[in-house]
C-alpha cells in the first residue's frame, strides 16, 4: 500500500489505510539498490489467494491514481 523511509511516518500511513478499511501489514525492507532501509505497509491477510487478488483489483480500481503506486507482488512471512 505504501513505502517509508521513516518509521515514523508508518504510524500515519497505516492509520490512512486503516481508516479507508484496510488491515495493514508492515514490514522492514532493505533496497538492494543502494542498502536503504525502507518500511512498507501491505494490505491485511485474506483466507485465499483468490479472494487477495479480488481485493487487489477494487484497491487498483480505487486508489491506482495515488502518486508512485505500485503493487507488490509478494508479501514476505
Amino acid at each position: 500500500m505504501a513505502s517509508f523511509r521513516s518509521v515514523s511516518r508508518v504510524g500515519t500511513g497505516r492509520k490512512q489505510w486503516k481508516a479507508r478499511g484496510f488491515e495493514i501489514a508492515m514490514w522492514p525492507w532493505v533496497r538492494p539498490a543502494d542498502g536503504s532501509q525502507w518500511y512498507r505497509l501491505g494490505a491485511g491477510r485474506y483466507p485465499t489467494r483468490q479472494v487477495a487478488q479480488e481485493q487487489a483489483e477494487v484497491i487498483k480500481g480505487k486508489y491506482a491514481e495515488l502518486k508512485g503506486w505500485a503493487p507488490v507482488r509478494q508479501i514476505p512471512q
